[in-house]
């Protein structure tokens, strides 16, 4: 705008940033990276997505920068993960971190109507905010799971004792620190066996 109003012979515009509002307004500070580590046990209720009535279900793990995914073991509506999952989120406190996202997916054949697309079937989501995260730990130590509902849509009723659920813990470190166990060496189906007897 100024080199268009600006003529030859003309004394340079003086620019005025009070002239442009947004120009006013505080910049939001960068977020400070953290790595972010799920602790995906199992999922329970999951509805019949195939004609047998079961499903055979798999997690994503959505985060802004990729989407990891996480197979079930057998054909169930109660699968079983004991998986472990790393990424990494950028926040400057609990209470404006996104949400971690935990999509449910029953795994389909490919149709010759799919058209090379994904075919698999959405079953729901479970949307967790760290800052309502009663045990996140800040180090190795593997939290108690707790139960998260997953639901087809966030406006869907969900029922505490029938609804589908999916059993998870999460802990967060400083960018600049690492877990000292990898997430590919975390054994939860032992951790859970020591925990029960």
């Amino acid at each position: 705008y100024i080199h268009e109003t600006w003529k030859d012979g003309d004394d340079a515009p003086k620019f005025d940033p009070d002239s442009i509002p947004s120009w006013k307004e505080k910049l939001p500070k960068r977020g400070n990276p953290y790595h972010i580590r799920a602790y995906i046990y199992q999922a329970e209720n999951l509805p019949p997505c195939d004609e047998s009535g079961a499903s055979d279900p798999y997690v994503q793990v959505w985060t802004p920068d990729e989407r990891t995914v996480e197979r079930g073991r057998g054909v169930d509506n109660n699968p079983l993960y004991y998986e472990t999952k790393d990424f990494d989120f950028e926040f400057c406190t609990l209470d404006d971190a996104p949400p971690i996202i935990l999509n449910v997916f029953d795994t389909d054949d490919p149709s010759v109507f799919s058209f090379g697309a994904d075919n698999d079937d959405y079953i729901g989501r479970a949307i967790i905010f760290l800052q309502e995260i009663d045990d996140l730990a800040e180090d190795d130590h593997i939290p108690e799971p707790k139960w998260y509902p997953v639901k087809y849509s966030m406006i869907s009723p969900w029922d505490e004792k029938a609804g589908a659920k999916i059993l998870v813990s999460f802990a967060k470190l400083d960018f600049h620190d690492d877990f000292a166990i990898p997430c590919d060496d975390v054994t939860l189906d032992k951790q859970l066996y020591a925990d029960e007897v």
